[in-house]
């Protein structure tokens, strides 16, 4: 959420406002209503801006530079949010003193009248804020299975959580991730498809969220990998959420390995499931759980792939924890 000062507002020249926003929403790829969203206004509050109805807080101007790399924008002027209100009023008073000699309400009889206002049907009228609502979860399989697709393939900013998965490979699977999402928190996740990139990424926007998935699910904002990653007491205490969050994090930071091997002449082949991550803390992580489970992982690449390269071990895996990912399955089943 971007803090909107009061104090302070920016004046553009006339069709400038509307090319900066638009020039922030190019470089952040996001819509209309995710720019309304990030900034925490509503929709209408941005069209004023995009239309130029309204100026756009200093504050708000500073976070959009800052988050979007764009330079602060050239012929701009800074005035008070009331300077407009502050002439409107003098001109005002000069005309009521010019009409009737003075300025006929005292400042105790105006107060009186507002207090009967007041109490008669203003307090009624107050606009109160609110902010966007999402359930809540507690602990559960599919959290601690969310918990490992964070880990995995998500990340948060201070504003939104977010996955990103291939668009074609992945695509039934982030049908999946779309179900889970709202039924942990009863908000849809927004599909943004980038064409440059042939990704897929699915985000909530929730400052509220975001303090959940950071506080009880571990995750850090920003730079998960430089931060570490520790998977959550109440995941590692329950031998079933271990499944569960061992699911989600193959599912989208795994894959299905066909190592091949040529012996005398003769190519032999052989099915490894593979756990490749740049995180220490995690990588010791799957090792453990992996054990604990009674499978017997490998240690590859200094540590930071971890494999089950045991045939029997490997059916054993897909047939008790299983992938929700099609294209794991799909591959798997060639050769099991």
């Amino acid at each position: 959420m971007l803090e909107q000062s009061n104090a302070k507002r920016v004046v553009f020249k006339k069709g400038e406002q509307t090319k900066f926003l638009s020039s922030v929403m190019n470089k952040l790829n996001i819509s209309s209503r995710e720019f309304a969203s990030l900034v925490n206004i509503s929709f209408r509050q941005f069209s004023d801006w995009k239309n130029e109805k309204s100026s756009i807080p200093l504050s708000a101007l500073d976070q959009l530079i800052k988050i979007s790399g764009l330079d602060f924008p050239a012929n701009v002027k800074i005035i008070d949010r009331y300077a407009h209100t502050k002439l409107a009023g003098r001109k005002g008073g000069f005309a009521t003193i010019n009409q009737y000699g003075k300025i006929p309400v005292t400042e105790r009889t105006r107060l009186a009248g507002w207090r009967r206002w007041w109490k008669r049907s203003g307090k009624d009228k107050v606009i109160k804020s609110s902010t966007k609502n999402f359930n809540l979860p507690t602990n559960s399989s599919a959290l601690a299975e969310f918990t490992g697709i964070m880990m995995g393939d998500g990340g948060i900013s201070t504003h939104q959580i977010g996955i990103t998965l291939n668009k074609h490979d992945d695509y039934e699977y982030s049908l999946f991730i779309e179900r889970i999402m709202f039924e942990l928190f009863g908000v849809k996740p927004g599909r943004h498809d980038r064409k440059s990139k042939k990704a897929i990424d699915l985000k909530i926007s929730r400052v509220a969220l975001v303090k959940f998935c950071n506080k009880h699910l571990n995750l850090p904002i920003g730079d998960k990998l430089s931060q570490g990653l520790r998977v959550p007491a109440w995941i590692i205490d329950n031998r079933e959420y271990t499944k569960d969050f061992l699911r989600g994090l193959f599912d989208t930071d795994g894959c299905v390995v066909i190592e091949t091997h040529s012996i005398k002449g003769k190519l032999y082949s052989y099915l490894r499931l593979n756990w490749t991550t740049y995180c220490p803390i995690l990588s010791q992580t799957i090792y453990e759980i992996l054990t604990n489970l009674g499978f017997h992982p490998k240690k590859r690449r200094g540590g930071k792939a971890i494999q089950l390269e045991n045939h029997a071990e490997i059916c054993d895996y897909l047939e008790v924890i299983g992938t929700h990912n099609p294209k794991h399955s799909r591959r798997a089943g060639k050769f099991i």
